[in-house]
């Protein structure tokens, strides 16, 4: 009788021992095979973290680099997207057979929620690129809206603000290429992907946006502090310039006093002295003064 009845249970137990194998394929999302493999794609299309100060960088990416990693993520979120429904067709939530039912439901959605898992952290992984990119290129925006009006003092710093400024061109054009080649690649992915964005996510998103425009407002702010400065810095040349001809004016008129005295009585030695030892410091002020006036 025992016999009989395991003999009875085996055949019963055919058609839900029939299911596993439908499941068998999904092996990987259980043993961490595939999300290992999900990082590995992962990792290659991430974005080096690196911020070099002032400079900045144009990171090390050729164009087209990340549209291309984007697509390769695109495509791997595809096929994670299909592996869930794949797993929500493999057998009926409700399994029925001679003697047994087999709930399959809860045990399909713990599945397809690993893949869709893995298909969510794909794309937090490319956002979290972005906002960190898009925080670092808004910070090198502002360093270098923040040096170029700097408003300049001396003959120095007005050289050294047009040279920055002068320089300031090619880190701009690192940032727009950034911006076009990278940036906005992966903006393009989340939007695909229906990312729904943060509420500071969009502020940052928006700043980004808008300091190409708010640059060429600071740049027009530093010509005009360059082109004030140099006006004026002109203007206190030109009256050193004046000033000094005056006293060369007057160093004429003491040389042409001391060439009158005709007298070299040992009472006037000492008077004679003084005067010679005044027109050599005249002199020496009067050099100085016209060198600073060259180098202005």
């Amino acid at each position: 009788a025992k016999k009989r009845v395991r003999d009875a249970l085996a055949r019963r137990f055919a058609a839900p021992a029939a299911l596993v194998p439908l499941f068998e394929e999904f092996g990987d999302l259980l043993d961490g095979t595939k999300a290992a493999a999900v990082q590995k794609v992962i990792d290659a299309a991430r974005r080096d973290p690196e911020d070099a100060g002032e400079e900045g960088r144009q990171d090390d990416v050729d164009a087209g680099a990340t549209q291309d990693g984007m697509d390769k993520l695109a495509e791997l979120n595809g096929g994670l997207k299909a592996l869930a429904r794949k797993i929500r067709d493999t057998a009926l939530d409700i399994c029925d057979a001679p003697l047994f039912r087999v709930l399959t439901g809860d045990a399909k959605e713990a599945l397809a929620q690993k893949a869709e898992g893995l298909s969510f952290r794909v794309v937090e992984a490319v956002a979290a690129d972005n906002r960190d990119h898009m925080q670092d290129v808004n910070r090198r925006y502002q360093r270098i809206a923040d040096r170029l009006v700097e408003e300049p003092t001396t003959s120095d710093e007005l050289g050294a603000l047009k040279e920055f400024s002068e320089r300031s061109t090619a880190l701009l054009n690192n940032l727009d290429f950034e911006y076009r080649e990278e940036i906005y690649q992966r903006q393009k992915y989340l939007l695909a992907e229906d990312y729904r964005m943060s509420k500071e996510d969009l502020a940052i998103v928006t700043v980004t946006y808008n300091w190409p425009l708010n640059i060429a407002q600071y740049q027009e702010r530093s010509d005009e502090l360059q082109n004030a400065r140099k006006n004026h810095l002109k203007a206190v040349v030109i009256g050193q310039r004046d000033q000094l001809g005056r006293d060369v004016e007057q160093l004429e008129k003491k040389v042409e006093k001391l060439a009158e005295a005709s007298s070299l009585a040992p009472n006037e030695i000492p008077m004679v002295t003084r005067r010679v030892q005044a027109l050599r410091e005249g002199l020496e002020t009067a050099t100085n003064e016209c060198e600073a006036i060259v180098a202005q």
